[in-house]
């Protein structure tokens, strides 16, 4: 391995055994072919796909037929939230509630969204941050026309962000940082567009609670909290929050000028034992998936990775986003938890804390919820 780390920059060599053996899936939800490598940085313990000539031709091909929330119809999926994990609403309404209340939102200002595809961050600005002006950053122009009819919309932009005319009060990278190989130089660039006292927000998955996002083939940075810190200090910005509790699973991240908050401890968990755990999972969704009738719980990356495990594919998914219910995967009816048949075997497709927390909520139900192996402890 002669690649860099995307956050330190030192040579990047402990190649984690065993990763090219597990399936992949696409972050736009699509199997993906088990192969390419993983690593976890000497220097800094940021775990991440090589950034190599392999790992960006998966990405060309996946982002030639990228179609993110296409089960929905480009709504974006409702996730919990909230200090207590019982808020349920998309992603982005989460994240800009969480950080309103932090800051507090003036009534006019310019934002931008930075990767906004075809703009389920954009749309939940616009409904939220009534006032102000919301410009679009992406690799091409294929959304511009849906991105145009949202109101408020600004501008989209591509090339060179640097390169971007105006000056912001807050940008937004929603899911967009671990794309991004060169995320120091990126948020740098970003942080000169900022207007005094402004912030950039960035929302990332947490592998610490979710080692499924290992398994993303188009992920390159794979965040725990130390690595997301990192980051912001590599780019010279100063992380002023840094939350687990605005999504469960995932962290937030706003970053600005002055103080910020003190470097996380690392949190001990290898994604070596990481990956041996993902093994031990697909062994046991396979063996739950001899009983019928059998079926996943959650129709997104984790949901589809556990499919493309199994000999044959489920008789049904469960999930609580009415936008999905009434929909099928490849013929595969999506159901609500309570049209599911009593008695039936359900994979959970979440990580194990909520697993443990729907299987518990769900109970009255009759179902028989596969309980997943332990995952690595915190050393």
């Amino acid at each position: 391995m002669s690649v860099n780390c995307a956050i330190c920059g030192a040579a990047l060599s402990n190649r984690i055994a065993g990763f090219e053996a597990l399936q992949r899936v696409t972050s736009d939800c699509k199997p993906y072919p088990a192969g390419g490598s993983i690593a976890e940085c000497g220097a800094c313990g940021a775990v991440q796909k090589p950034g190599d000539a392999a790992w960006q031709a998966d990405c060309d091909a996946i982002y030639g037929a990228y179609d993110n929330y296409s089960l929905t119809g480009g709504i974006e999926q409702s996730v919990r939230g909230g200090p207590d994990g019982q808020d349920y609403a998309p992603r982005s309404d989460l994240v800009l509630g969480a950080y309103d209340r932090a800051f507090g939102l003036p009534a006019t200002g310019r934002m931008l969204d930075y990767g906004c595809g075809k703009g389920p961050t954009t749309r939940s600005a616009a409904r939220i941050l009534t006032g102000w002006t919301i410009d679009g950053y992406d690799l091409d122009r294929r959304a511009e026309d849906v991105l145009s009819a949202i109101p408020a919309f600004g501008s989209l932009f591509t090339g060179a962000p640097e390169d971007i005319p105006y000056r912001y009060d807050l940008i937004v990278l929603m899911h967009a940082l671990e794309h991004i190989p060169d995320g120091p130089a990126v948020l740098a660039k970003l942080g000169r567009l900022l207007t005094p006292g402004g912030h950039i927000v960035v929302q990332v998955p947490n592998r610490i609670p979710n080692p499924f996002d290992l398994l993303v083939a188009d992920h390159v940075v794979h965040f725990d909290s130390a690595a997301l810190h990192g980051i912001a200090r590599a780019a010279g910005l100063a992380p002023v929050v840094l939350s687990q509790d605005w999504v469960v699973k995932e962290l937030s991240l706003v970053a600005g000028r002055g103080d910020g908050v003190a470097q996380p401890v690392t949190s001990g968990i290898s994604a070596q034992d990481q990956v041996f755990w993902l093994k031990s999972v697909a062994q046991a969704v396979r063996d739950a998936a001899t009983n019928r009738p059998f079926g996943v719980f959650g129709t997104s990356i984790i949901g589809t990775w556990m499919t493309s495990e199994l000999p044959a594919p489920p008789d049904f998914y469960l999930d609580e986003d009415p936008a999905k219910q009434g929909r099928a995967i490849d013929g595969v009816p999506i159901l609500a938890p309570d049209q599911a048949p009593t008695g039936a075997v359900i994979a959970p497709a979440m990580a194990p804390q909520v697993a443990r927390a729907v299987a518990l909520r769900l109970q009255p139900l009759g179902l028989r919820f596969v309980d997943l192996p332990n995952p690595p402890a915190q050393a």
